[in-house]
């Protein structure tokens, strides 16, 4: 079951890859990508795919929220004590 769910997510990647390649002005893609990284539990691939959205896509106002949001997931991950996690965006 683990292989299938590897091969999957491997598949989606290159889809992903593929998708913001193709149209890398496209917000969706670039947050589409993030989550399939954080979903796949790896947080440092979503982080760096969504700075770089935010490079790409400056003035969509959903690929910042979507950081801000992955910024504030991780910090309550990696922190003791969630409640006081605070947003390590432009770090």
């Amino acid at each position: 079951m683990e292989e299938v769910k590897r091969d999957a997510i491997k598949k989606d990647r290159q889809l992903m890859k593929s998708s913001r390649e193709r149209n890398p002005k496209q917000p969706l893609c670039w947050i589409a990508s993030a989550r399939l990284e954080e979903q796949a539990e790896e947080m440092e691939a979503a982080w760096q795919l969504i700075q770089k959205g935010c490079e790409e896509c400056p003035n969509s106002e959903e690929v910042w929220l979507e950081a801000c949001r992955i910024a504030i997931a991780d910090a309550r991950r990696s922190s003791p004590n969630p409640n006081e996690a605070g947003c390590k965006f432009g770090a």
